[in-house]
């Protein structure tokens, strides 16, 4: 990821990786053509699987294990069936949905939260900091994100 300037860049071409992979592991459910947007998203699940696995590697475990790591307790963060740390609380009484209740977690210092934040930043028409802010949050929760965001 440290080689590419943008996030769409890395999701297509980590798209076309996991595309390959699972051509070669299904001759039979081979997949042709242009990504589809399931590709793309599966590449950015991926993407923040593993910034999360740098991370919070001992915060997952006692996720895993069924314990609460203290600095996340007050959020409630949980792990979905995909193994992707999310943030939990009220609001998943809400009738929003479930990527919109439950924002993936991502690290402050990781290069893809970086490249996450400047595709944000660039399709939204350079917002202020405060509209960049509550835009992310809405699919997102970074850590320290006001710091970044300046």
């Amino acid at each position: 990821m440290d080689n590419y300037s943008s996030i769409s860049k890395s999701k297509r071409i980590l798209a076309y990786v996991l595309r390959f992979i699972h051509n070669c592991r299904y001759h039979d459910k081979r997949r042709v053509g242009t990504l589809s947007f399931y590709e793309r998203k599966e590449a950015l699940i991926v993407m923040c699987k593993y910034a999360q696995s740098i991370s919070f590697e001992t915060d997952i475990l006692k996720l895993k294990n069924g314990n609460y790591p203290s600095r996340f307790l007050r959020k409630l963060n949980f792990l979905d069936e995909q193994g992707i740390l999310r943030v939990g609380g009220r609001i998943k009484h809400s009738s929003l949905g479930f990527e919109n209740k439950h924002p993936i977690v991502l690290p402050r210092n990781s290069r893809i939260t970086v490249l996450i934040i400047e595709d944000f930043h660039r399709n939204f028409m350079h917002p202020g900091a405060q509209t960049l802010h509550f835009l992310i949050i809405q699919n997102f929760w970074i850590l320290s994100q006001n710091e970044l965001l300046e």
